[in-house]
């Protein structure tokens, strides 16, 4: 069994810099605990969201049908669709000198390279606004798993010195005084494994599961691009060779 009263009665015996560092540390694994299962929540969301877009996506007959449908949501990959089809539109807009009004009207329009390029820029920077977000927080949670052992270790070595000096002021090593200072020095480095440990095994998980869900919005803006390229860039018509000279 876990001597939870062991560590109770540790505590109990610990000075102020020793209870305020275990303090420090259950209040940032309570925040780092919270912050990773609301982060999971929101994971789970999102590949839900990023699944079935993608499965609307492949069903579209041109690449602007969402776009005039529907509104921006919080799909993730709705928020790399829109910005990346609004300047296509615009593309379009300024070859023809008529903007588009519905998904219909922009058959039979074809965009040069640098229109592509400038499409291909938003999207690329939409999609890394979206690999941000997903990211946003870890740094707290891996500081929370380097600094917590740290943290215990600082407050180890402060105990282990006021066991020191107070065997020093009293001229003797006398075990029974010596050993409550020691127990009370090695809480720190316990309770920071305790927090350190799971800490661990949430970071490891949720950067598995964002670098899978990172993987999708990379698969995702390289199929939007690809079929902007074959929908609006192929039909741009290629200067013909021009005929040998007559000899």
């Amino acid at each position: 069994m876990f001597p939870l009263a062991d560590l109770l009665s540790a505590y109990s015996s610990s000075d102020f810099f020793g209870k305020a560092i275990v303090l420090i540390q259950l209040a940032a694994s309570v925040i780092a605990m919270g912050y990773a299962i609301g982060h999971w929540i929101n994971l789970k969301r999102d590949e839900a969201l990023v699944h079935s877009f993608r499965r609307y996506f492949a069903k579209m007959h041109t690449v602007a049908d969402y776009y005039f449908t529907h509104s921006p949501g919080r799909n993730p990959l709705v928020a790399i669709y829109f910005p990346a089809t609004e300047r296509l539109l615009g593309e379009i807009a300024a070859q023809s000198g008529t903007a588009p009004r519905t998904a219909a009207e922009t058959a039979g329009h074809a965009v040069p390279q640098s229109s592509f390029d400038l499409v291909k820029g938003v999207a690329e920077e939409a999609l890394a606004l979206q690999n941000h977000r997903v990211e946003r927080g870890m740094n707290y949670l891996g500081a929370v798993t380097t600094l917590a052992p740290f943290l215990g270790l600082l407050g180890t070595v402060l105990g282990v010195m006021g066991a020191f000096q107070n065997m020093g002021s009293q001229g003797a090593v006398n075990l029974a005084t010596v050993a409550p200072y020691l127990s009370t020095a090695m809480l720190t480095t316990v309770v920071g494994l305790i927090v350190a440990i799971p800490s661990i095994l949430g970071y490891n998980i949720l950067v598995r599961r964002i670098g899978e869900l990172q993987i999708q919005f990379d698969g995702f803006t390289d199929e939007y691009l690809g079929r902007v390229r074959s929908e609006f860039c192929d039909r741009v018509a290629q200067p013909q060779p021009e005929p040998p000279a007559a000899l």
